[in-house]
């Protein structure tokens, strides 16, 4: 990983930078996913006032995006 890219290095401006080419970086299945986590999906729960619940649908959606983003991660060295 580049070193300016670390958590506790990272400036403003190369986050912002490396933010705005995520949609170009990421797979079209996964940026569906992501928009229905985090735009779709609470939009629909803010507006069930009376009765705030997650659908099944809804809740399969998260679920495979977890599993996406999981199958697409670096697996990390065990430390112990």
């Amino acid at each position: 990983m580049d070193e300016s890219h670390d958590h506790e290095t990272i400036t403003y401006d190369t986050f912002t930078q490396l933010l705005k080419s995520y949609k170009d970086l990421v797979p079209s299945k996964l940026d569906e996913l992501e928009e229905h986590r985090l735009e779709t999906i609470p939009k629909a729960l803010s507006e069930r006032t009376d009765d705030a619940h997650l659908k099944k649908s809804e809740v399969q959606t998260l679920v495979d995006w977890k599993l996406y983003v999981e199958a697409l991660r670096v697996p990390l060295p065990c430390t112990h």
